[in-house]
């Protein structure tokens, strides 16, 4: 996961991520596009007022689905703009027009806003953490791949959520939000019903999420301003000191064959000798067997 997950590559091994988003809630379908069994069908979810936000929803089926009210039970689902993809017909269930109010309102069944679950990255935190974004990506399909997500999340200002509060960025949280407005962005503004943190996210996620930033220290870019004056330094500093004192001349060597020879002998004020100096030469000592008598 050391980079953004391809989605056009159906030969390579689908990358994983812990990140994943879901809408539970009423879904009004509408005209749909048809091509190998797979539907592109206009829809239409309600947020906590039952004003209308557009969207689309993808299905796979031998027929194509029938216009009229569904119910939606945790299909995945992806932002900007709102896309639903339904892995299995029965995750998306025909209200009967008899109760889906298109009759008589008295047996109207009561009305479902949309309401997201899953798991996250904290991309933002207010100061006063009552407020943030959270994003991540959602897997769709095998022909679509990863798609990201974004979330706009709040508390609302009650005595309920007076103590609750967010977790600071770059948190991997798990959360369940309503739906309380599309905003001009078209990111889904939600009410924070329940958020918990897991753990820190890890760099792989953060890279595959773009907010991976490489910030060096203060110490690293001190080392840098080191080693780029050391570079700058002239070649005159590098060249061999020679200093005299008691006549005796002390030169720094500057390559190796002028690298002195450790096991010569030491020189004095005087100078250096031409040659060792001579020691007596041992004598051969023969050993004769002494018989006794």
């Amino acid at each position: 996961m050391s980079s953004r997950p391809s989605t056009n590559t159906s030969f390579a091994k689908t990358p994983k991520l812990p990140t994943h988003l879901a809408i539970t809630g009423d879904a009004v379908l509408g005209p749909a596009t048809s091509l190998n069994y797979v539907h592109d069908i206009e829809t239409t979810v309600y947020d906590v007022d039952e004003s209308p936000c557009p969207g689309t929803l993808n299905i796979w089926a031998r027929e194509t689905p029938a216009e009229g009210l569904y119910v939606l039970s945790n299909v995945p689902c992806a932002t900007n703009p709102l896309r639903i993809a339904v892995p299995d017909p029965h995750m998306a269930r025909l209200v009967p027009s008899s109760i889906d109010g298109s009759t008589s309102m008295s047996d109207m069944l009561a009305a479902m806003p949309a309401f997201f679950s899953g798991i996250g990255v904290m991309s933002m935190t207010a100061e006063d953490k009552k407020s943030g974004t959270v994003t991540g990506m959602v897997y769709i399909n095998k022909t679509v791949g990863w798609v990201p997500f974004k979330l706009n999340i709040f508390f609302e200002d009650s005595p309920k959520w007076i103590s609750w509060f967010l977790p600071p960025p770059r948190t991997l949280v798990t959360f369940d939000a309503l739906l309380w407005r599309i905003a001009e962005d078209g990111t889904p503004d939600c009410l924070v019903r329940r958020i918990t943190a897991i753990d820190n996210a890890s760099n792989a996620l953060l890279e595959a999420l773009d907010m991976l930033q490489n910030k060096s220290t203060d110490r690293a870019a001190k080392l840098k301003e080191l080693r780029a004056a050391a570079k700058r330094a002239p070649a005159s500093s590098s060249a061999p000191a020679t200093s005299t004192s008691d006549n005796t001349t002390t030169s720094t060597p500057t390559s190796g064959s002028d690298v002195p020879d450790l096991n010569a002998p030491k020189g004095n004020k005087v100078g250096i000798p031409s040659m060792p100096p001579s020691s007596p030469t041992p004598i051969h000592q023969t050993r004769k067997r002494v018989r006794a008598d």
